[in-house]
């Protein structure tokens, strides 16, 4: 899936955020809404996988820092410097 660094700020006003990630017939997605966090991958396809999720409470108005890293088949998702997924993946293609 390739070295990347990735770090914003988001305040949700409504509804989710994503932020995307392609690599040749696949989309990681990375998505945050006022009830959690979730990894997915979208094949062009049509499958589409939840990779990884964690439960949390995320107010409306609020701004929250989000970071993603990912090393090789490493994913790790914080959101205000706490680790909300940390996860391997089998199939990085």
């Amino acid at each position: 899936m390739g070295n990347y660094y990735f770090e914003c700020k988001i305040r949700l006003i409504q509804g989710d955020f994503i932020s995307m990630s392609e690599y040749h017939q696949m989309q990681i997605l990375y998505c945050f809404h006022p009830g959690g966090v979730s990894l997915n991958k979208d094949y062009a396809t049509g499958q589409y996988y939840n990779l990884a999720s964690k439960e949390d409470i995320f107010t409306t108005g609020i701004w929250y820092t989000v970071k993603i890293f990912c090393l090789n088949d490493m994913i790790k998702i914080y959101v205000n410097d706490e680790l909300k997924i940390e996860y391997t993946d089998d199939d990085p293609s």
